[in-house]
């Protein structure tokens, strides 16, 4: 019985792994360029339905976009939005967007947040910020 169980964690995870590669073969058929393009597009929007589901696709797709040029909106978002759900998701963009300014802007904000949580957010991005670049500077030497 044991032998059959452990058959069967094997085989679901061989398909598994083979289910990725496929997956991953469609992203690379993907024209990010338009992605990017609409989620920058998206993200400016007035709509805050349209911002948030720009915002959760940013954060599902952040190795292949580049939405630099929203940056601000999504800041604007982060600081002034009522909702703190919203504040949390456009923090998680923000970190996720991978851009220096931001990076650079989280450290300011964190010593005028209110919110325990997203103070707590931020200390743990900038934090973990500073450990990847340590990690980069010390593995190109």
């Amino acid at each position: 019985m044991k032998n059959l169980s452990i058959r069967f964690f094997t085989m679901i995870l061989i398909l598994t792994l083979f289910s990725f590669n496929s997956l991953f073969a469609q992203y690379e058929k993907v024209n990010w360029k338009l992605v990017n393009k609409q989620l920058v597009h998206s993200l400016k929007s007035q709509n805050e339905t349209i911002q948030q589901c720009a915002m959760q696709c940013v954060i599902a797709w952040s190795e292949w976009v580049n939405v630099d040029d929203a940056v601000f909106d999504v800041m604007r978002i982060f600081r002034y939005h009522e909702d703190q759900k919203v504040r949390q998701m456009a923090l998680m963009t923000l970190y996720k967007m991978n851009n220096d300014y931001a990076r650079d802007r989280m450290k300011m904000f964190i010593k005028f947040e209110d919110n325990p949580k997203i103070k707590r957010s931020l200390e743990y991005m900038v934090y973990y910020n500073t450990l990847e670049e340590n990690n980069l500077r010390f593995a190109s030497r």
